[in-house]
């Protein structure tokens, strides 16, 4: 995608960055529970679908959104020599949208909102203090469309699932304290719909986003 190729150059640079912060102490102990912040942005591809009443597939087309996020998040991991494995949720509260308004007649809007992921990190450390990581787990983001078509305004809520899968880096910059650089990608599974109210036409959307972000976390 697109986007992929776009954040990488980004998030090559910052991880860089991380790997070159010195003088941190070594970790007394890996293992444990942490917690932290994080804020970034995020893009994401809306692959539309119209189908009328009869089955026939009239149009498609592909909307680009993008937008800030920011949130918490939590988990416990081990290392294991240089190895390391653990478990992370996140909550994050953003809007990444796409908004196309062609006349005073037409205007639609679709949103990816607050989400919930849950994952696997396995990891190996680099150094002491570096710990490169991958994950893969599941991502329950709210799915949002309002559509204006000649005064007929169907909106749409939705909560859909999908697959995550990315990589990051964590430095250590003081005995309890990291930072982080984090990619994820997210295949949505499930495809929301959107109907006018005359029940003639349901729009369906394909969904895959990429968020970067930066964070702060505390070693419990």
């Amino acid at each position: 995608m697109k986007s992929v190729t776009r954040s990488l150059p980004t998030i090559g640079l910052v991880g860089c960055a991380l790997a070159a912060i010195g003088g941190a102490p070594a970790r007394a102990e890996s293992s444990g529970i942490y917690a932290g912040v994080q804020a970034g942005y995020g893009a994401a591809v809306f692959e539309q679908t119209r189908t009328t009443t009869n089955g026939d597939t009239t149009w498609g087309s592909d909307l680009g959104g993008n937008g800030f996020v920011g949130g918490g998040f939590g988990g416990y991991g081990k290392t294991f020599g240089s190895f390391y494995i653990g478990g992370e949720g996140s909550l994050e509260i953003g809007r990444i949208d796409s908004e196309l308004a062609n006349s005073t007649a037409f205007s639609r809007t679709v949103s990816l909102n607050e989400t919930v992921n849950l994952s696997i990190r396995p990891g190996y450390m680099l150094a002491p203090q570096t710990l490169a990581y991958g994950r893969v787990g599941w991502a329950r983001s709210k799915f949002t469309v309002t559509q204006q078509q000649n005064g007929d305004m169907p909106r749409t809520d939705e909560w859909i699932d999908g697959i995550v899968v990315g990589f990051g880096l964590e430095q250590d910059i003081a005995q309890s304290i990291g930072l982080r650089l984090d990619y994820r990608h997210t295949f949505y599974a499930d495809e929301p719909t959107n109907a006018n109210n005359a029940g003639t036409r349901t729009d369906s959307y394909e969904i895959e986003s990429d968020v970067v972000t930066v964070g702060v976390l505390y070693k419990f």
